[in-house]
């Protein structure tokens, strides 16, 4: 049961970066999906800072975008430490820190900012 609910959602996960990398274009950001380094057994090496990383243009300011699957509004608990502390030095960094929060029907950008500031106004 648990392997059939991951697949569903490692499913819908790769559904929200297509729509995702479909959007940035959009957008006119210029993005690539960042992909972790694996070992030859498929283990992770390491965590990575985020899901996409661009340049919007004309500024050639950094973009960091992180893809979230869930069916409610996002909260500070839905990201892991690793993610938020990228996320924060990207922002601190003068980088745009985004989330693409897709919710099984659509999806929308929004800052990580906004997330923190929610989490501070509870």
């Amino acid at each position: 049961m648990h392997r059939k609910c991951g697949k569903h959602s490692e499913k819908i996960g790769k559904l929200a970066e297509k729509i995702c990398a479909t959007r940035l274009r959009e957008l006119g950001i210029i993005a690539e999906k960042i992909e972790p380094a694996r070992t030859r057994d498929g283990k992770y090496l390491r965590q990575c800072s985020g899901d996409f990383w661009g340049i919007l243009p004309p500024t050639g300011r950094s973009v960091l975008v992180e893809v979230k699957y869930r069916r409610r509004p996002l909260r500070i608990s839905d990201f892991q430490p690793h993610q938020i502390a990228a996320l924060r030095m990207h922002a601190d960094a003068g980088g745009l820190s985004l989330i693409f929060h897709f919710d099984g029907r659509d999806g929308k950008f929004f800052e990580f900012s906004e997330i923190e500031e929610k989490e501070k106004q509870k």
